[in-house]
């Protein structure tokens, strides 16, 4: 097929990576967004979790960097804070606060705003992809069986027009409407996969005293079920900082100003709140709630249409708790660079085939994300088969030994940031620690704030 032409639909994180791995193969790509994109570091009205915690993991700043070399540069150019994960970090874990020690874990801290302004900074630089905004994708264009474009609302106008392509990416997220296109177009009902979630958060954005000296990032870990509840506090861009908490079922916090701080004070450390009594508001309190885990499973359909295929969480959201999103968003424009190398690109076979090679780098992120939300439930709808009960016990094990052993630290703040692979909660030395605890439950208390 030809590479003139590919659209994608949405510019979210997942567009905008899908733009760039398109722009290295075909001659112009074109991203549909259906509102306004900012200049520079300012919230989206559609992403509406934007206001709430977005974690880069090292890995995916790693993976980032891969499409958008020194992609951090620009981030601290922002005013993203670069820290050492395990030197300028404090943890709560299970048993305790772990010690800091320095290491070679890195990352960026900062909104989500200041992520999407760094990366649509580098979309902006590449010649062949022009963003159009304000334009609401209405339906697929077809030549018998394969897509050969979109249909096009101007949301300021009404104006509607045809725009041709050579392939379309559906990049829309949540709201993508291709499950229905696809149905209405006799391509049958693409399947869903639905698991619920409780859990609820909310973000509070503060300033602090100019004389503050504490740590850049607090993070209050949570062990289901023993420890329902957790909270992250990261110092972020303009010398403000971000305070997300998250709870499930009756420990959801709530989203008055008021009920806000209050809920602090009940925490299993009292730290938090003595911090926030010290710092000035900065925002109101923001909720969230929408942690349902979403699979559309476009990889069993009898066929998909040539021309055609969906990426990032138009096919499978998850539960954004875990801070996986930017990291597994990126993974998948990967493989769509992979992809764009073999042949056959555009034809019904590749893009069947594609989803079904996505529908496999998503199973693992999907098991372990309803596994743990299984945890969490008062009523779980899921359970996970042995092995991972078994891995999930070990690594509450490992957590607790976290907070006295720098191997055990070591090896869960490398399994957060998805460094390595799970072999390293199995190392002699983070067994042996882990060992102690095999008998034992979390502490009722533990102290109140870091020794460091």
């Amino acid at each position: 097929m030809r590479r003139d032409h590919a659209i994608v639909i949405g510019a979210s994180i997942g567009g905008l990576l899908s733009a760039r791995v398109l722009s290295d193969v075909y001659s112009k790509v074109t991203i549909l967004e259906r509102d306004s994109l900012p200049d520079g570091v300012q919230f989206r009205a559609g992403v509406p979790q934007g206001r709430q915690l977005h974690l880069l993991l090292m890995r995916g700043l790693l993976e980032l960097e891969k499409l958008f070399p020194n992609l951090r540069d620009d981030m601290k150019a922002l005013g993203g804070n670069e820290l050492d994960l395990m030197n300028d970090c404090r943890y709560l874990f299970a048993a305790g606060w772990a010690e800091p020690q320095p290491s070679n874990y890195r990352s960026i801290i900062a909104t989500r705003p200041l992520f999407d302004a760094a990366i649509l900074g580098r979309i902006r630089q590449i010649a062949n992809i022009e963003i159009q905004t304000r334009q609401d994708v209405t339906d697929l264009l077809f030549h018998g069986r394969q897509v050969v474009g979109v249909q096009v609302r101007n949301r300021d106008t009404g104006e509607q027009r045809e725009v041709a392509a050579n392939l379309v990416v559906d990049a829309a997220g949540r709201p993508s409407k291709l499950p229905e296109w696809l149905e209405q177009h006799q391509f049958g009902r693409v399947k869903e996969t639905i698991y619920k979630s409780d859990v609820g958060y909310a973000t509070r954005m503060y300033t602090a005293p100019t004389d503050w000296q504490g740590w850049p990032a607090l993070f209050v870990m949570p062990m289901p079920p023993h420890i329902r509840h957790g909270a992250t506090f990261l110092k972020v861009e303009n010398d403000q900082w971000l305070l997300t908490i998250g709870g499930v079922g009756s420990q959801r916090p709530p989203t008055d100003n008021a009920e806000f701080e209050a809920w602090l004070a009940r925490m299993r450390t009292p730290l938090v709140a003595e911090i926030t009594q010290k710092f000035t508001p900065a925002s109101q309190v923001y909720g969230y709630a929408k942690t349902e885990n979403r699979w559309l499973h476009y990889e069993q359909l009898p066929v998909m249409p040539a021309g055609l295929i969906a990426i990032a969480d138009s096919v499978c959201a998850l539960n954004p708790i875990y801070g996986q999103g930017i990291t597994n968003t990126t993974l998948s424009a990967q493989l769509l660079a992979t992809w764009l190398q073999r042949e056959g690109v555009g034809s019904a076979p590749w893009a069947l085939g594609f989803q079904k090679a996505l529908a496999r780098r998503n199973k693992s992120g999907w098991i372990t994300t309803i596994s743990e939300d299984s945890r969490l439930a008062d009523t779980p709808t899921y359970k996970p088969l042995l092995p991972i009960r078994v891995l999930q016990w070990y690594s509450d094990k490992v957590n607790m030994a976290a907070a006295g052993n720098r191997a055990a630290t070591n090896a869960m703040v490398g399994a957060i940031h998805m460094i390595g692979s799970a072999a390293s909660l199995f190392t002699p030395k983070v067994f042996l620690a882990a060992a102690k605890f095999f008998r034992k439950q979390p502490p009722s208390s533990v102290p109140a704030a870091p020794n460091k």
